[in-house]
């Protein structure tokens, strides 16, 4: 019941009362198995990842849906964003080493999102996006081309050239380019 309270506020953007809901539902749940736990979780992550901008707190609640749930695409896909911008957080504050940790974590949880949803495109983006950050531009540029033959993007093309071009194939990343144009 209180899960369905904190998702009613959710869905009508009152992001404070929905944080109260989900955390009251959370708390009340005794019982691990109860239904509908793993989704207070995750609306409770998206909660702190795009309302409140805090990663650490949205990684924490999606890993915990997704351990409720392993079989989710989107809880495992929402973790993966969170760890890839949290590594992009690190690694502007100079922490290198926990910024690749958090790019490989990423990279994890996009493989397991596509595992559950291997038509999962943005998922195959998303992953993209994290071995760029590694410099796993081969990596990158595979994930982009299986995601521009799920669904063609001006932005997957775009950021297929950055791949192309990181490794040298200057005249395929200026096609790409030009595709996204």
């Amino acid at each position: 019941m209180l899960f369905t309270i904190g998702q009613l506020y959710y869905w009508e953007g009152d992001y404070d009362q929905a944080w109260q809901g989900f955390n009251q539902a959370i708390q009340s749940a005794a019982d691990e198995a109860l239904e509908g736990l793993d989704q207070a979780y995750f609306y409770r992550g998206n909660l702190s990842a795009f309302h409140h901008q805090e990663r650490p707190a949205a990684i924490a609640d999606y890993r915990r849906a997704l351990e409720l749930d392993l079989t989710s695409a989107i809880y495992a896909f929402n973790l993966a964003g969170s760890l890839r911008i949290w590594g992009n957080t690190l690694q502007a504050q100079g922490e290198a080493g926990q910024a690749g940790t958090a790019y490989q974590d990423a990279i994890e949880a996009y493989t397991q999102a596509l595992d559950n949803d291997s038509a999962y495109g943005l998922a195959l983006e998303g992953r993209g996006l994290a071995y760029l950050e590694t410099g796993a531009n081969q990596e990158a540029a595979a994930d982009y081309q299986a995601a521009l033959e799920l669904r063609p993007r001006a932005e997957t093309y775009n950021q297929l050239g950055v791949a192309l071009r990181n490794l040298g194939r200057t005249a395929e990343a200026l096609q790409a380019l030009d595709q996204a144009v």
